[in-house]
């Protein structure tokens, strides 16, 4: 063999060998480790937060406080990566914490717990009821006008993936939550709050338990304080 065709031989080996380095590299990254640098992005995901700045507190003309702000609590969720399996589990024992508490959550889901019922203005002037049907989302899908309170929360159980063995409460629980966490955009990469000015109770609880409330996390926020009686 020439020392040239020595040479080229050399320069084929060594390129076939790296390119075997780079396809098992490749491999390793995304079948062998894959979902370990998946877990990885998630909690480095960049996420969008609303900052809620205080409102301008509110005198008297003797300068008297009438309106002031107080330092409170939020709760705030974050899709961290979540099925929605997952993300049910953790909405359900979110608000079960929250009822527990005696704390409210935002629930605009215009239908009652069981025995189900709508709650729309059923005024005759009233097309409150017709415009949620005509705007759902989930129209003509799994939603459609005339459908009966007990059909629509059939139908958000199969829309949210909810498993049978929740009880009605908590399955009520979990659509009201999902359903406002919809209306305010939540996704990867937008956070949800949940509840405002909750109780010292629920943020203990979050942080003692964490694993059970993977992508919960408690900000603080500004609430009104009315500091005179009847304003």
């Amino acid at each position: 063999m020439s020392r040239g065709r020595g040479r080229f031989f050399i320069l084929k080996l060594i390129a076939f060998i790296m390119l075997c380095a780079i396809i098992y590299k490749l491999f390793s990254l995304q079948i062998i480790d894959g979902n370990s640098y998946k877990e990885v992005a998630d909690h480095r995901m960049t996420t969008n937060i609303t900052e809620k700045a205080p409102r301008g507190a509110i005198y008297d003309r003797y300068g008297v406080s009438l309106v002031s702000n107080k330092v409170g609590y939020s709760v705030v969720m974050q899709r961290a990566g979540m099925d929605s399996t997952e993300l049910n589990g953790v909405f359900e024992r979110v608000t079960a914490l929250l009822v527990g508490e005696q704390c409210e959550y935002y629930d605009t889901f215009p239908i009652s717990y069981s025995p189900y019922e709508f709650i729309f203005d059923e005024s005759e002037d009233s097309d409150e009821r017709k415009e949620w049907f005509e705007k759902n989302q989930y129209k003509d899908k799994y939603i459609s006008p005339g459908m009966s309170a007990d059909a629509v929360i059939e139908a958000y159980k199969k829309i949210y993936n909810i498993d049978p063995s929740y009880t009605e409460d908590q399955s009520r629980r979990i659509i009201g939550a999902r359903y406002e966490a919809e209306l305010h955009g939540f996704s990867s990469v937008t956070p949800f709050t949940i509840a405002d000015d909750v109780s010292v109770g629920v943020v203990t609880r979050i942080k003692e338990v964490k694993d059970d409330y993977k992508g919960v996390s408690v900000s603080n926020s500004y609430v009104r304080k009315f500091d005179k009686p009847g304003v």
